[in-house]
């Protein structure tokens, strides 16, 4: 399947609406730390998936932190990481063996995800990258400042320490996408132009307005009237049985994507001006007027095609190379805290599972 260019909109009215994690699930999506605001709800959700695994009532002993919980090729974990990233009590006397079997799990693939980025392309967190990405996650729990930081990592299920975690994470994982995607060969020129073309009703903007009627004769006589010279507008507050016949059938600015796909192509296609219809969708009967219309070309879309194939690739990319970092890392878990396992993904089963 294509990449998407971009998001778009969807519409009701015709039209216009109001709009387990897999094993990579522990790092913030996306290529740049700036969608991570964006899309603070869902980095809420990431993260609390992320370092803390639901609890589901057994017990590990929290004696002896200072313990081996598993090995890696060129490290090692203890318990008391483990127990940095569980928001408990310190002085705790037990805690789930799940959820830290899967917090253990979580710091496993940090742990190799970090070492194999340095190895493979000479990546590390750079500190001034870390502070910033630290600075937007803190912005993003607490609601711009207007939580307190301990009120938010408690709800979100965080410490300092992963607050921390996540946001390195984020500074190599953004690194290494750039430098996979560098491996990669240019876009098929024929298979870019293919995108643009099926993604043209998501780049375009229209400005519209329709009538909105219930039979095809009633279309018929409106789309007259507007060709007669009417004010489309007017005919629209008279006629129009849809909400945003009120407002003169305004249907705002936007992608035509958000539309129905009859509305849609029949706006795409329209010429800025002239009133056409009827069109028929699930709705109802449509008089359509295109009041204005901007269809980016090829060439001026380049670049952002060339960006969807790529960012489409990351993920693959990227679950590949790390696929392969983890299947090579030697882990061992000490079996107190309990197995490893790559099948169906790599993830610490707790003991007596």
């Amino acid at each position: 399947m294509a990449p998407a260019i971009n998001d778009g909109w969807r519409a009701w009215d015709g039209h216009r609406e109001l709009d387990s994690c897999t094993w990579t699930g522990w790092l913030p999506s996306g290529r740049f730390v700036e969608r991570i605001l964006v899309h603070s709800r869902k980095l809420i959700g990431i993260v609390a998936v992320a370092l803390v695994a639901a609890a589901c009532g057994t017990s590990a002993d929290a004696a002896g932190r200072g313990g081996v919980a598993a090995t890696y090729e060129g490290g090692e974990i203890s318990v008391g990481d483990v127990y940095a990233f569980i928001p408990i009590p310190q002085d705790a006397d037990t805690v789930d063996a799940d959820q830290f079997a899967g917090t253990l799990t979580r710091l496993i693939l940090d742990r190799v995800f970090a070492a194999a980025a340095e190895q493979d392309y000479e990546v590390t967190a750079d500190d001034a990258t870390v502070a910033e990405n630290l600075a937007v996650i803190t912005e993003s729990i607490t609601n711009g400042g207007q939580i307190e930081l301990d009120l938010a990592l408690e709800t979100n299920g965080l410490t300092e320490v992963s607050l921390q975690a996540i946001a390195r994470q984020q500074a190599i994982f953004d690194e290494v996408s750039i430098a996979l995607i560098e491996t990669q060969p240019a876009p098929d020129e024929a298979e870019m132009r293919d995108l643009y073309e099926s993604q043209l009703l998501t780049i375009a903007e229209v400005c519209s307005r329709h009538i909105l009627v219930e039979s095809e004769e009633e279309a018929v006589s409106a789309l007259d009237r507007a060709l007669a010279g009417e004010d489309f507008a007017e005919l629209a507050i008279e006629l129009s049985t849809g909400p945003s016949g009120p407002d003169g059938g305004d249907l705002g600015c936007g992608a035509p994507g958000g539309f129905v796909p009859e509305f849609a192509q029949a706006v795409i296609d329209a010429e800025p001006g002239v009133p056409i219809g009827p069109i028929e969708t699930q709705f109802g009967f449509h008089v359509i007027l295109v009041e204005s219309k901007t269809v980016p070309t090829f060439e001026e879309s380049r670049q952002e095609i060339e960006s969807a194939f790529l960012e489409a690739d990351v993920s693959v990319l990227f679950n590949d190379w790390l696929g392969t970092k983890m299947a090579a890392a030697n882990v061992q878990v000490d079996e107190q805290y309990g197995s490893w396992t790559l099948d169906p993904q790599p993830a610490v089963i707790p003991p007596g599972s």
